[in-house]
């Protein structure tokens, strides 16, 4: 491992991480990701299969209070390899 990337910290005993999918204009295929940090303003995803994301793109994550999906805009600030940080918008 390289001294830069740091491993994910561990999920608390009996939880899962969260999971989630990117969706680019509108298109019906989804990206896998794992949320890692989350506030209300935004955001660091972990990408399942890196690729160069967007400026804007759709998060859609289920909502485990609501038992459904929750969709929200967002606009990348920064990526680098498979980490992206984003703000809601």
């Amino acid at each position: 491992m390289s001294a830069n990337k740091r491993p994910p910290a561990p999920a608390a005993p009996g939880s899962f991480p969260r999971t989630g999918k990117i969706f680019i204009d509108g298109d019906s295929t989804g990206f896998s990701i794992t949320l890692h940090k989350v506030s209300p303003g935004g955001a660091q995803l972990r990408q399942v299969f890196p690729f160069p994301v967007p400026g804007n793109f759709s998060l859609v994550t289920f909502n485990r209070v609501t038992n459904r999906d929750d969709a929200r805009s967002c606009e990348k600030i920064w990526q680098r390899g498979d980490l992206v940080n984003v703000r809601f918008l």
